[in-house]
């Protein structure tokens, strides 16, 4: 549990810190597949996410630029993220 708190406080400061730049939403990865990514990432802790899901990293982020300007729709999708996360060690 300790270690979910440290990647969500990471990923909180990365928001926190990164310049922001104006993006369009089209330039981004949909929604669902960023979600993936970010359940991928926490599961793996590795940036072979990126090549199974054809994802560079330029695009990643720019969504992560894109939803620290928007922080209602990032912590939306934190909220999903740790609402998977939690079925899936409920799972095991």
């Amino acid at each position: 549990m300790k270690r979910m708190g440290r990647n969500w406080l990471l990923t909180i400061s990365i928001l926190c810190l990164s310049c922001i730049n104006n993006q369009s939403s089209e330039l981004l990865i949909p929604r669902e597949e960023f979600k993936d990514i970010l359940i991928d990432l926490h599961n793996s802790q590795s940036d072979s996410v990126f090549i199974n899901k054809a994802i560079n990293q330029e695009l990643y982020k720019k969504t992560i630029f894109f939803y620290s300007e928007n922080p209602k729709l990032m912590l939306s999708i934190l909220g999903e993220v740790q609402d998977s996360l939690t079925l899936i060690t409920t799972d095991l």
